[in-house]
């Protein structure tokens, strides 16, 4: 996904300390080591062989909780794919369930990116069946997927997208089944692997989108005097709900390099930066609230922690931005 674009949407169905909202486990654990995430091939293989704590997300449910503690990055094992070329991890771009790797050879490079869904179909035909996990494959031009289904109603899919970035000459196909076929054997084995690198300090990682807004906020911004539970997404980073007047609502966190816009009009909400993006994502009004900002984990720059809140409906522009700056403003306040 390019940055600051859209993201994908499902087909649906506070933290500890002021530090961080989530926190280190007291047991270890036989997973790669929290420091891989930036790195290349062979430091990745050597990080596997040690054991560390993982993450714990107190503030979340149990179950938004289990989606939580996986790690994307680790379920890419970046250190496996030395056969294609010079793998390297870029841990923070976009939403949390989602992490990238670019594979480079020569004059050559591929990214393949994986997204951890709730509830999503799978693109492609059945490839493969077993333990359990449904493997989806589908191929167009540029790009090659492998979608990984399983749990109970096929809850989760793990969703693998491989493009080039430079030149053409890295496989696709052979590329994202390797990674794929990898992450079948990790659900298969109920060894799913987890997050244990520690998130910046203040980190919304572990905070949930559903619990921010007031009810106030959100009766206004749905046009209803009685709001019905939102729906909930992968791990609650990303919650919806749906209002009067055809107005939807969403918030969720997603993480962008270098975020300093240039379309919006800067305010203060609860001493957060916040910048209202009217038609931003092209439809309702996009206000956008700084959770948090700090060095990106590979070294490459600042990363800021946004909550992104979407409002549509039949309104004009101007009430619907007045209203998402609404629910803004009370959701900061609970950051």
């Amino acid at each position: 996904m390019k940055r600051d674009e859209k993201p994908q949407r499902a087909n649906a169905s506070a933290g500890p300390s002021p530090a961080s909202s989530a926190e280190a486990g007291p047991e270890p654990t036989p997973t790669p080591a929290a420091n891989d995430a930036g790195a290349n091939a062979g430091r990745a293989d050597a990080s596997e062989r040690a054991p560390a704590a993982p993450l714990r997300f107190p503030a979340k449910s149990a179950q938004a909780a289990r989606e939580a503690s996986w790690d994307p990055c680790k379920l890419l094992h970046p250190g496996a794919l030395g056969s294609f070329g010079t793998a390297s991890i870029d841990s923070d771009r976009g939403e949390f369930q989602k992490c990238h790797v670019t594979v480079a050879d020569g004059e050559s490079a591929a990214e393949v990116e994986l997204t951890m869904f709730t509830g999503e179909d799978p693109d492609g035909d059945v490839a493969d069946q077993h333990d359990g996990v449904t493997v989806y494959s589908a191929e167009s031009d540029g790009e090659c997927t492998r979608d990984v289904v399983f749990g109970p109603e096929d809850r989760y899919t793990f969703s693998f997208e491989a493009s080039h970035v430079e030149g053409s000459g890295t496989d696709l196909c052979d590329l994202v089944q390797s990674v794929a076929d990898r992450a079948v054997a990790d659900v298969a084995a109920d060894d799913i692997p987890v997050r244990t690198a520690e998130p910046l300090p203040g980190s919304a990682i572990g905070r949930s989108t559903c619990a921010l807004p007031s009810d106030g906020a959100l009766r206004t911004a749905l046009n209803l005097d009685d709001v019905v539970g939102p729906r909930r997404e992968f791990a609650e980073w990303d919650c919806m709900w749906d209002g009067d007047d055809g107005r939807d609502l969403r918030l969720l966190f997603q993480r962008d390099e270098g975020y300093d816009p240039d379309d919006g009009t800067r305010f203060s909400a609860s001493g957060h930066t916040a910048y209202e993006r009217g038609d931003h994502w092209e439809d309702g009004c996009l206000v956008d609230v700084v959770a948090q900002r700090g060095p990106s984990p590979e070294g490459d720059g600042p990363v800021s922690e946004l909550l992104r809140i979407h409002l549509t409906g039949e309104s004009d522009r101007d009430t619907l931005c007045d209203d998402a700056m609404e629910v803004a403003r009370s959701a900061a306040s609970s950051l």
